[in-house]
């Protein structure tokens, strides 16, 4: 399946927000990662079909009250490249790595 055009905007943007902090992605189970604000929660986690050819997927998800909706987007899918940055960047944001390397790096301004 393709990567719907609704949620091509939204993965854009999502990218955008979390690389500059304005949302902070939380940790899910395993290799999900979650967010929830304002009533919406949006999850992103990686998988890999190996019964189909190493098929790897994303899988997103989006809910907000009665609105229970997802999809999946494979490596041979369009929108596949655009959610792997949004997982990689949620991914950073859950973990701390900006403040981590931040912190790293300040111990040598001495």
């Amino acid at each position: 399946m393709n990567l719907p055009k609704e949620y091509a905007n939204l993965a854009t943007e999502l990218i955008k927000l979390t690389n500059t902090d304005k949302v902070n992605w939380g940790r899910g189970e395993e290799t999900e990662f979650t967010l929830n604000r304002g009533g919406v929660n949006i999850e992103i986690y990686p998988y890999t079909n190996k019964d189909e050819e190493n098929l790897h997927y994303y899988y997103f998800s989006f809910k907000k009250e009665s609105i229970h909706d997802g999809f999946r987007v494979s490596n041979w899918d369009y929108g596949y490249d655009l959610l792997e940055e949004l997982y990689k960047a949620a991914s950073r944001n859950a973990q701390g790595v900006r403040k981590a390397i931040d912190d790293f790096l300040s111990g040598f301004e001495d």
